[in-house]
């Protein structure tokens, strides 16, 4: 135990004497050691130290994750506020058709219930020999106009309830801020 202490001892003995012959060229350039001097010397030695700046950036996918936990709760408030059944928004995760990585969509309830009678009639309509399968594009072709009077409601619902016109400035900034940090990153 004593020859640790002593081993111990004389490592800190011997790393004191390092430092004090590292500084004592320095110390025996000031010349008597008034705090002018000190200041000084301690400026010229700030001025060769090797500066090296580490500059942190967050990851796109943590903007983009802001981005839809802000939308997530946009739409849980706004399913929450309304009282139309048709335009509230349902969320699910789903993997597009050749992959198995699934995203979140949300999608408002009259969309679903138009892609929902769009496919039936497209499958009744197989019985001809061709099956068109109605897209994205159509429809939000053929909810036009349903998706104008929901955005109405939606503004309706902003100027009774201060809250839910937070959520929608934060989802809108958050979606912004994406974008820009999306450009930035150069995807």
């Amino acid at each position: 135990m004593l020859n640790k202490v002593i081993r111990g001892s004389k490592r800190l003995s011997l790393i004191a004497t390092v430092g004090l012959a590292l500084c004592a060229p320095s110390a025996m350039a000031l010349s008597d050691g008034s705090s002018k001097d000190i200041q000084k010397h301690i400026k010229d030695i700030d001025q060769e130290l090797e500066r090296i700046e580490v500059v942190g950036k967050l990851p796109l996918q943590y903007f983009r994750m802001q981005m839809q936990k802000s939308e997530l709760d946009f739409y849980a408030m706004f399913n929450a506020l309304s009282e139309h059944e048709e335009f509230k928004v349902r969320c699910n995760r789903v993997a597009r058709t050749g992959s198995r990585i699934k995203q979140t969509e949300c999608v408002p309830q009259y969309y679903l219930n138009e892609m929902a009678r769009r496919s039936q009639d497209a499958l009744q309509n197989s019985m001809n020999g061709s099956l068109q399968v109605p897209t994205h594009k159509d429809i939000g072709f053929y909810t036009k106009a349903k998706s104008e009077e929901s955005q109405k409601y939606i503004a309706q619902l902003a100027e009774k309830y201060p809250e839910f016109k937070r959520k929608i400035i934060e989802f809108g900034e958050k979606q912004a801020l994406f974008e820009e940090k999306r450009k930035e990153f150069g995807n």
